[in-house]
C-alpha cells in the first residue's frame, strides 16, 4: 500500500501541474486576443472610417477569448463596445449586462446608459448614467451634454428621503 501511494502522489501532482499549465496557456491566449482586438479597434477609430468587416472579426476573436477566459470582465465589455460602434444596440446591451454581472464597474454602467440613450429609453439611460456618476463623478463628462441635467435630476432623486428611484 505504501509503495502504491509513493507512486500515486507524484503522478497526481504531475497531472495537476499539466492541467494548471494548460489553463495558464488558455488565459494567456485570451489576454493576447483581448489586447489585439483593443489595438485593432483603436486603429480603426483613429482612421475615421468604420470597417464593419474588421469589427465583426473582432467580435469573433473576442468570442473565442471569452471561451478561454469566461471570468474576464474586459471581454464582454469590449464585445459590447464593438457592437455599439457597429450600431447594433441590442447585442451591445446584452454584452454590457453580461459584463456588469461579472463585475459592476462605472464604465459599464456608463455604456449601458449610452445604449439606453441611443435607443431612446431616456428613463433607463438616466438611471444608468446616474449610477455611473455616483460611483465615479468623472463619468459626468462622458454623459451626452444635452442629457446632463436629467442625470443630475436622477442623482438628486436618489438622495431624496423616499429613497432611490428604482424604475
Amino acid at each position: 500500500m505504501k509503495t502504491a501511494m509513493r507512486f500515486l502522489l507524484p503522478v497526481l501532482l504531475a497531472v495537476v501541474c499539466v492541467a494548471q499549465v494548460r489553463r495558464s496557456s488558455e488565459l494567456t491566449k485570451a489576454q493576447h486576443l483581448l489586447w489585439s482586438v483593443e489595438r485593432r479597434t483603436l486603429a480603426i477609430l483613429r482612421g475615421g472610417a468604420i470597417d464593419k468587416v474588421k469589427l465583426t472579426g473582432n467580435i469573433a476573436a473576442l468570442t473565442d477569448a471569452q471561451k478561454l477566459d469566461p471570468a474576464e470582465v474586459a471581454i464582454p465589455t469590449l464585445i459590447g463596445s464593438e457592437y455599439l460602434i457597429l450600431g447594433k444596440l441590442e447585442p451591445a446591451r446584452s454584452a454590457y449586462f453580461a459584463a456588469h454581472r461579472l463585475e459592476p464597474r462605472p464604465e459599464i454602467l456608463l455604456n449601458l446608459g449610452k445604449v439606453g440613450y441611443s435607443q431612446g429609453w431616456h428613463e433607463r439611460a438616466a438611471h444608468f448614467f446616474a449610477q455611473a456618476v455616483m460611483l465615479d463623478p468623472r463619468m459626468m463628462k462622458e454623459v451626452p451634454e444635452d442629457f446632463r441635467a436629467r442625470v443630475s435630476d436622477a442623482l438628486r432623486s436618489q438622495d431624496d428621503a423616499d429613497g432611490a428611484n428604482e424604475n
